[in-house]
């Protein structure tokens, strides 16, 4: 037997002290027997039942729509189920299915109209239990009040699951607040131990960097805490994953970490790195979809803007071929402003073109998600990228326009700095050093303007000090000319000019109405906006570049420049990883430049121990010709290895 109660309605269903529960109002209750139900007839006058067909009995709001028709033959344990459904959604509403009296209520159900639905905030599980057991069509719902409690108990049981998932998930949003303080405190001690070396030499007595070294022992040992805590913090959220598969605060919080660890992969060209992080971050972007997904899918946003407007735009995309970066033709647009395209993510060099204006190359770096529209920082609108007028740039400068780049990060180049973001203004670099014929062009344009002692002093040297062998030599014509240095080699016209002093190189780039690079210039002009290892790609190879390894034994020397091709930047910019460094105007810090945003605040200190230089050089071994090392030396240093390039800023 089955009993149909038939009056199940909040006011009959009571909760006892203990947790029992009991249906309270049994007056219209009939028992249905297994033939009853398979016939399809549910009431008659056995039991000295009195209820007819046709006949409504029940309260309107809680009785089935078939009960609401007098349909008694069709009734079955399905009504019950409507009625427990119903006084579920009141539960959950705060109000019955079905507002107003009795007659109102009736009559909505008779025509068949639904109740109102339940609020989205509500869990959509529940929701969807209580639509199944409130459905019209009785063969839709629940078969019977023990299913209907099934699938209520696997759903509080899953409830359970994501309070426990919760709890754990703002465990580890409380481990993260904690991380971001230890962080800062471990990067304030970093500063703090680098303000305190960077006064210092390295023959400075151990008495007073042991104090920078304490600093930097206990932000060693903060970060060792911060490495736990971070595992700490990812365990917690896997363990809410385990009990709540689909959680998306989980997966969300879980989905940003690995999209900055791929992140910070890629900018090291870590591949394996980035292919492992990609695959667990792929589980979870299934799950929170957005930015995350977009991050899986690698495309990026971009729009160009150029100064005038109306250029044509050819987008080649850099592809490593035979261990170089190649450029290959992926696309033209234009006019410009051109909006809304979508590349997918990796390095690009934009190439400009106007009537009457200088083509002018843009490398970008699209990370995957994020939008490489040029802005810069604090500014809300894209920078246009400015096409100067014809003539206004020499055939001998490259243009490097504004934009940011990828400064630092190369873990092999000795004193390189952190991986940063930085953004430069826009300026023309000489394709080339400074050579000797220009250098001797300049010191004998001082001869004959009556500088003698001038001219011989900023001549090279083939050391250090002012008594050591000048390599130039006065001839019968009172000009200065080629000569031989130490070691008997007879200097080439055409190769960069070496042993000069920082003053004189500084002397003839303000002569000229130019100025020394800033480090951070000479590297953007170097690397790109992608953060390359050498102006060709990342692959160190001596035969592209003039540096040690390139020719045989005994042979090495500076050589004219332009004979290493490969050594070209995405600007045209030459000699880069190899012939000879260059002097650069700011001071040489341990820290590096001052940022700020993202910007570079100029050093103004007018008289530093050391100045900074850049570059590869002929007589260095590989892996000191990375574009990312640093190398320094004392304002009156004179070296084999170093002389000059020059630069002047560029804008509308």
């Amino acid at each position: 037997y089955t009993t149909l109660v038939r009056s199940l309605k909040p006011e009959n269903i009571m909760v006892g002290a203990f947790g029992t529960v009991r249906v309270m109002d049994w007056g219209l209750a009939r028992l249905l027997t297994e033939d009853d139900a398979l016939a399809g007839v549910s009431l008659g006058p056995r039991d000295g039942a009195v209820t007819q067909l046709g006949e409504v009995v029940g309260t309107p709001a809680f009785m089935a729509p078939e009960q609401a028709r007098g349909r008694l033959d069709a009734l079955g344990p399905e009504a019950d189920v409507y009625s427990l459904g119903a006084t579920l959604y009141t539960v959950l509403a705060g109000r019955p299915p079905y507002a107003g009296d009795g007659p109102s209520a009736w009559r909505a159900l008779v025509a068949g109209t639904p109740p109102p639905p339940l609020a989205v905030a509500l869990p959509a599980g529940l929701r969807r239990i209580c639509a199944k057991a409130m459905a019209a069509d009785p063969l839709a719902r629940h078969a019977n009040a023990e299913d209907l409690a099934h699938d209520l108990g696997a759903w509080l049981q899953g409830a359970d699951r994501r309070q426990r998932a919760a709890r754990l998930v703002a465990r580890a949003d409380g481990r993260a607040a904690a991380l971001a303080t230890q962080r800062a405190e471990a990067a304030a001690l970093r500063a703090a131990a680098a303000e305190v070396l960077a006064p210092l030499r390295s023959f400075d007595p151990v008495a007073r960097k042991a104090p920078a070294w304490e600093l930097e022992d206990q932000a060693a040992a903060l970060e060792r805490d911060i490495a736990v805590a971070e595992a700490e913090w990812v365990q917690d959220l896997r363990a809410a994953l385990r009990l709540v598969p689909e959680d998306p605060a989980a997966h969300g919080r879980l989905a940003a970490h690995r999209m900055a660890r791929v992140q910070a992969a890629e900018r090291r060209g870590e591949a394996a790195e980035v292919a492992q992080q990609m695959t667990h971050l792929a589980q979870h972007a299934a799950v929170v979809g957005g930015a995350a997904a977009a991050f899986v899918e690698g495309l990026c946003g971009l729009s160009l803007h150029s100064e005038p407007p109306g250029a044509h735009a050819r987008i080649f995309r850099c592809e490593v071929r035979q261990r170089r970066r190649v450029e290959v033709l992926v696309a033209e647009h234009g006019p410009t402003p051109v909006v809304g395209l979508r590349l997918p993510h990796g390095s690009y060099v934009v190439e400009l073109s106007l009537a009457g204006r200088e083509t002018v190359r843009l490398a970008l770096l699209l990370e995957r998600g994020a939008d490489a529209t040029p802005r810069r920082p604090g500014a809300a609108a894209p920078h246009p990228t400015w096409l100067p007028p014809l003539g206004l740039v020499d055939p001998d400068e490259c243009i490097v326009p504004a934009g940011y780049f990828q400064a630092g990060g190369d873990p092999e180049a000795a004193d390189s700095l952190p991986a940063q973001r930085v953004w430069l203004d826009a300026f023309a670099v000489a394709r080339h050093p400074v050579t000797n014929r220009d250098y001797l062009a300049w010191l004998n344009r001082r001869l004959a303007a009556g500088d003698r002692e001038g001219a011989l002093a900023a001549c090279p040297r083939t050391s250090r000090t002012a008594d050591y062998q000048r390599v130039y030599a006065l001839g019968p014509d009172g000009r200065l000319g080629i000569g031989v240095d130490h070691a008997g080699r007879r200097w080439a016209l055409d190769a960069p000019v070496v042993g000069i002093c920082w003053a004189d190189a500084a002397a003839y780039a303000a002569d000229h109405g130019r100025r020394l690079p800033h480090a951070l210039e000479w590297e953007k002009a170097a690397r790109g906006a992608d953060g390359r290892f050498f102006a060709w790609g990342d692959h160190c190879e001596p035969t592209w570049a003039n540096m040690g390894g390139s020719v045989a034994a005994g042979t090495a020397a500076p050589q004219p420049v332009g004979r290493h091709p490969v050594d070209r930047s995405v600007y045209g910019v030459e000699g880069t990883a190899g012939n000879v460094r260059d002097w650069c105007r700011n001071p040489w810090r341990r820290q590096g430049p001052t940022l700020r945003d993202g910007l570079l605040v100029e050093d103004t200190d007018p008289d530093p121990a050391y100045r900074a230089s850049r570059g590869g050089a002929w007589s260095a071994v590989p892996a000191y010709c990375r574009a990312a090392m640093r190398f320094a030396g004392r304002p009156g240093d004179r070296f084999m290895s170093l002389g000059m390039r020059l630069v002047r800023p560029l804008g509308p």
